[in-house]
C-alpha cells in the first residue's frame, strides 16, 4: 500500500532536513502537524526499493533498499539521508556531460572536496523538491519498486 494521494500534497525541498517546519501541504501551505509526519505513506510486507534520480532527466538513477513500512518522516529522511551523501566524480560527470560550464563552477566553488549527491541540482531548471513516488513498471508486490520523482512545484 502507497498513500501517494497523501505525499504528492506534501510540500518538501530535499535539501532541507524533514521536519514539522521544513514541510506543508502543497494545496494550502499549512504547515504539517507531527502527527502528519507519523502518517504510515509505505506499508509493504517486504523491504522496497527506491530509485534515486541524479540528474534532471533521470538519466543516472541510483537504488537504496528500505523497509516495508515507513512514516512520512522516515521515508522523507532515507531521501534527505541519501541526497547529504558524498557523489563519486563519475556520476557528477555524468550528470553535467551536457553543462561542463556548470561543472566546473562546481568544482572550483567546492574544491571539488564534500560534493554530496543534491550538487547535481545545482544551477538546473529543475527545482529540487519532493513530488511524489511512481511505481515501477511493471509493479510486482513481491519485490516493490518506487521511482523518487523531484522537480518543480
Amino acid at each position: 500500500m502507497i498513500d501517494n494521494q497523501f505525499l504528492e500534497n506534501v510540500e518538501w525541498f530535499i535539501e532541507n532536513k524533514p521536519s514539522v517546519r521544513s514541510m506543508c501541504f502543497r494545496d494550502t501551505s499549512t504547515p504539517l502537524k507531527k502527527s502528519d509526519c507519523d502518517r504510515i505513506v509505505l506499508d509493504f510486507k517486504k523491504d522496497i526499493r527506491l530509485r534515486m534520480p541524479l540528474s534532471d532527466d533521470y538519466s543516472i538513477i541510483r537504488s537504496i533498499n528500505i523497509n516495508g513500512r515507513q512514516t512520512l518522516l522516515s521515508l522523507f529522511m532515507h531521501i534527505y539521508n541519501f541526497y547529504q551523501k558524498q557523489i563519486d566524480r563519475d556520476t557528477l560527470e555524468d550528470a553535467f556531460k551536457e553543462y561542463p560550464d556548470i561543472l566546473s563552477d562546481i568544482l572550483d566553488s567546492r574544491n571539488g572536496n564534500q560534493l554530496k549527491c543534491i550538487v547535481v541540482f545545482s544551477g538546473s531548471v529543475c527545482a529540487p523538491d519532493f513530488v511524489g513516488l511512481e511505481e515501477s513498471e511493471p509493479f510486482s508486490i513481491d519485490d516493490p519498486e518506487f521511482t523518487v520523482n523531484l522537480g518543480p512545484i
